[in-house]
Formats: C-alpha cells, sequence, structure tokens
C-alpha cells in the first residue's frame, strides 16, 4: 500500500476533506454567499473560487462521465438561484452540498465507471489498515448502491458529520450511519477477497 499523502497533497488531488465547520474558508464562504445574497455578483466569484475543488471532487466520484462539467457548472447554477434560501448564520457547506447531490442525483444516467476514492483509517476501523496507509478503491466504488455512495462521498471525501450529511440527504442520522457502517462493510470484504486472490496468484506462481 502507498504511504499516506499529506493533507495538503490530499487537499490539492481532491481527495481529503476541504473544508470544517469554523475554518477560515469555511467563514470566507459564508461571507461571500451572504453577499452574494444581497446581489453582489463578485461576491459569488468567491464562492466558485472556494468551493470548485469540493464540488468538482464529489461530481467525479459520484457522477464520473465526460459531462462532469456540465454538470459543474449546473450546480453553480442552481446556487445562484437559490441564494434567497440561504439562511446566512447557518454552516454553509450541508446547504451547498444538498444543492450538489440534487443536481447529481438528477444527472446521473448510468452506472458510474473509474471513480477513483480513498478511504482512510478513521472511517474503516484502525484494526482495518494498516496505519500510515490508504486504500485505493477505483472499481469497488461502482459495486455501491447510490444511497451509500452518496453517504461514504458526503462523510468521507467532503468531511461532513452524520448529522450535516443527514440534512443532505434528507434521511434520519440513524439510516445514514447504517448506510455508512454498510457501505464500509462491503468494500472491506472486497478488499479482502482481492487480497485473498492476489495472494493466491502470487502462490500458484
Amino acid at each position: 500500500m502507498e504511504a499516506m499523502e499529506s493533507k495538503r497533497d490530499q487537499s490539492e488531488r481532491g481527495y481529503a476533506p476541504l473544508t470544517g465547520k469554523g475554518s477560515l474558508a469555511n467563514l470566507q464562504i459564508q461571507r461571500a454567499l451572504k453577499s452574494a445574497k444581497m446581489g453582489d455578483p463578485d461576491s459569488f466569484e468567491i464562492v466558485v473560487a472556494k468551493c470548485n475543488g469540493i464540488f468538482a471532487s464529489y461530481i467525479s466520484r459520484f457522477h464520473p462521465t465526460p459531462q462532469s462539467q456540465d454538470l459543474l457548472q449546473e450546480c453553480y447554477l442552481q446556487i445562484w438561484r437559490s441564494l434567497s434560501s440561504y439562511d446566512d448564520r447557518l454552516d454553509p457547506l450541508p446547504w451547498l452540498m444538498t444543492i450538489v447531490h440534487r443536481c447529481c442525483i438528477n444527472g446521473y444516467r448510468s452506472k458510474s465507471k473509474g471513480a477513483h476514492i480513498q478511504i482512510h483509517e478513521d472511517h474503516l476501523g484502525q484494526n482495518d489498515l494498516n496505519h500510515e496507509s490508504t486504500i485505493e478503491l477505483d472499481e469497488l466504488i461502482d459495486t455501491l448502491s447510490i444511497e451509500k455512495r452518496s453517504v461514504l462521498l458526503l462523510v468521507s471525501v467532503i468531511g461532513l458529520t452524520y448529522e450535516e450529511a443527514s440534512s443532505v440527504l434528507d434521511c434520519p442520522v440513524g439510516t445514514i450511519k447504517s448506510r455508512m457502517y454498510a457501505a464500509r462493510r462491503e468494500l472491506l470484504s472486497a478488499i479482502s477477497q482481492s487480497s485473498a486472490s492476489k495472494t493466491l496468484g502470487d502462490v500458484a506462481r
């Protein structure tokens, strides 16, 4: 397994959670959305600049097609049209991701291929992975249902809490946790089978 990348490297490549509640970036997005809501188009450009990596990362994994860039632009259009509903007293990321997720659902037409995601040990369990390692899941992500994939991406890639993911997906926190657990078990099972197959292949040589 490859050594775990630094958080900076992960963020640049779009794998790690890119913002967090109370972070400088989140506060900047919050202020920019508030100004954009009041009619300032320049502030919306700040939102685009701050969120582009987050949205592109989510879209490319949820809906990895040549039309991903078009879907990204549709997300910004829907966000602009929905500014009047934004409550600037709240953390902006769950509100933004609700719109992005809906755009992804609307744009989803067929089973995605070639998705790439890295799940860190705090999401799979401390005993499931070697310390300071990550797992690349190029094909295994395709085996998850849309419901499980959505939870996995929102929690593991975007960095939302279970409560925030619950708000985005409009379902109970308990459902979010059960889907995350099911996704985790399915991925670990697939990883174990893959490792076993590789071991048998090495022995047969």
